[in-house]
């Protein structure tokens, strides 16, 4: 579920959408169709590149949590005061 989540955000903006029983399917980078439910409650952002896609959609309230990696980056958390406020999730890996 995690990794579909991801899949979306970071695909937020080439989204294939149709509509079955409350999913969403979707096509991911590598042209994979993807079933997600129609209403994504919460969030968890591995990438800086997803963090600013998110932000700038005003999806931020979303997110509840995000890697190492977007914590320490030096710039991100001064263009996105709220990052300081998300956990850091343990270490993920994409499956």
């Amino acid at each position: 579920m995690i990794r579909t989540l991801l899949i979306i955000l970071c695909l937020i903006t080439s989204l294939h959408q149709s509509v079955e029983a409350g999913y969403k399917s979707v096509i991911d980078t590598e042209g994979r169709v993807i079933k997600i439910l129609e209403k994504v409650e919460r969030v968890i952002v591995l990438t800086a590149t997803c963090i600013e896609t998110i932000y700038i959609i005003g999806a931020l309230d979303k997110v509840v949590g995000i890697s190492k990696n977007i914590k320490d980056n030096r710039l991100l958390p001064v263009i996105i005061p709220r990052l300081k406020e998300i956990p850091i999730v343990p270490n993920l890996q994409l499956l």
